[in-house]
């Protein structure tokens, strides 16, 4: 095929996290502070304005958000942008979740340069937080992290 070829949508199924209320989104790098997103903000990961881009970027980021519930997880969206569509940006990456805050991150998926401006993720995980960690020799960020699933009581 010498055209391009694309996906204009795909239906992927569960509630967007988190619902209702806020959540958590902080970033583990040391020198940054604890921000608090809005409703299905997990989006921008940091300054709560789904325009922008996750800040603080790094050559390592290290992003946690802390649902505010036992959640079961079925669904992660990465939105890289151009930092997962070209190789000179992210070289690995993590995705992990820990269901309780003294239990041990569990790893949901992990891989390499994305190759790609997006990275859909099935999952089926119960969790409290969920954690995603990326390296790159180059500064980098994430442009949204969008979590589905459904709250458990």
């Amino acid at each position: 095929m010498t055209d391009g070829l694309g996906i204009y949508e795909t239906q992927v199924f569960g509630t967007p996290l988190p619902a209702p209320g806020n959540f958590t989104v902080k970033s583990n790098v040391a020198e940054d502070p604890v921000y608090s997103g809005s409703l299905h903000q997990a989006a921008n990961l940091i300054d709560g304005d789904p325009s922008t881009l996750a800040y603080p970027g790094s050559t390592h980021i290290d992003y946690q958000v802390m649902l505010g519930q036992r959640t079961q997880l079925s669904s992660a969206f990465i939105d890289w942008g151009v930092f997962g569509s070209n190789p000179i940006y992210v070289t690995s990456w993590t995705l992990l979740a820990r269901d309780g805050a003294g239990q041990p991150w569990v790893t949901l998926a992990t891989g390499g340069f994305p190759n790609s401006a997006g990275t859909l993720l099935n999952l089926d995980s119960t969790a409290t937080e969920v954690r995603i960690i990326a390296d790159s020799l180059n500064w980098i960020g994430i442009y949204e992290l969008q979590l589905k699933g459904s709250p458990l009581q």
